[in-house]
């Protein structure tokens, strides 16, 4: 396997944008203009998303975007789980890690919101504002299908605790994925296919 399709679920509008990421790479997805398309759409109340890969195993929980018309939650950190080159799960890497003074303990998450966790919260946000914009790093834990340990399981963010921002964002080894036309259209059919799981 050399890439795997990662889709992108924003709740409760149902929209979906869909990256292909290659394995082993520690990659960020960058939804440029996310923050004014979805901040008013749709129902009132907060904006989740959900990352799906192509199999049974591979979606994560609901998790909040944005919280407020003012206040996203706009860089998140997920790690795919592969055995033998199969993936048997998508992850949450979740925690305030990156942040102090913008830590928001009380943030909710789960089918009936009776799990608390910590994210970082970004406030004073607005149309035009890139920082609000939806960003998601993803690492790869586990073994290929040679038996050979995946080597950016090295760079989980939880890893990284008593590193500085300036430290992990300068790594060389961040490959930066935007969606394409072609990539669009090529695995539509996949993510209208699992839309029946993921009633709000």
């Amino acid at each position: 396997v050399h890439g795997v399709p990662i889709c992108i679920h924003f709740l409760p509008q149902r929209k979906r944008l869909v990256f292909y990421i290659q394995v082993d790479k520690f990659s960020q997805i960058y939804a440029n203009g996310a923050f004014p398309a979805f901040y008013k759409s749709g129902k009132d109340g907060v904006k989740k998303i959900v990352l799906q890969e192509n199999s049974p195993q591979g979606q994560t929980q609901k998790i909040p975007y944005i919280l407020n018309s003012g206040t996203s939650v706009p860089t998140l950190y997920a790690v795919v789980r592969m055995k033998d080159g199969k993936i048997q799960a998508v992850d949450w890497d979740i925690g305030c890690y990156i942040c102090e003074d913008s830590c928001n303990s009380e943030i909710r998450v789960g089918k009936e919101q009776n799990q608390v966790v910590e994210l970082c919260e970004q406030k004073d946000c607005a149309p035009g504002k890139p920082e609000c914009d939806l960003k998601i790093y993803i690492s790869f834990v586990g073994s290929d299908g040679n038996g050979h340990y995946l080597e950016s399981a090295q760079l989980t963010i939880s890893r990284f605790r008593s590193f500085s921002i300036g430290s992990i964002y300068g790594l060389s080894l961040i490959h930066i994925s935007e969606p394409t036309r072609q990539a669009e259209i090529s695995y539509a059919v996949f993510c209208l296919k699992k839309k029946n799981i993921l009633q709000p």
